[in-house]
């Protein structure tokens, strides 16, 4: 019987809960629940954390998207994943889109999520 469940443990989905940043010769370990968004700017990534701190991260939005729980983050569009509690109001934009506002500072340029995602997106609010 304990090797089913030792089967069962291993196949068993585990997503990243911690992120080590490099900030210059210190090494942070920032918890996953104090993230409130992943976004790219000039090919890099970061990190916003809940404190409206700034991190750059050895992710592409693509693997980060992998590597965290979709019940907490959504990738809204090719520039953002966001953290479900960091998002404060979403808008009905022209040509179906939607708008997503977070409860920080606003970032440079509006968050959008296209006509195609935006009733997935509505369905991921709803259901977690």
């Amino acid at each position: 019987m304990s090797a089913v469940l030792a089967q069962i443990q291993q196949n068993e989905v585990r997503y990243k809960t911690r992120f080590l940043i490099k900030v210059r010769d210190q090494l942070l370990s920032i918890n996953e629940k104090d993230i409130a968004y992943f976004y790219t700017n000039d090919g890099l990534v970061f990190l916003k954390t809940q404190q409206n701190k700034k991190y750059l991260v050895d992710f592409t939005l693509d693997e980060l998207e992998d590597l965290l729980d979709p019940s907490n983050f959504y990738r809204i569009n090719r520039q953002f994943i966001a953290r479900i509690e960091a998002i404060s109001t979403c808008y009905q934009y022209p040509k179906g889109k939607l708008k997503v506002e977070f409860h920080l500072e606003p970032p440079m340029t509006p968050v959008l999520i296209s006509r195609e995602k935006s009733a997935d997106f509505k369905k991921w609010l709803d259901l977690f």
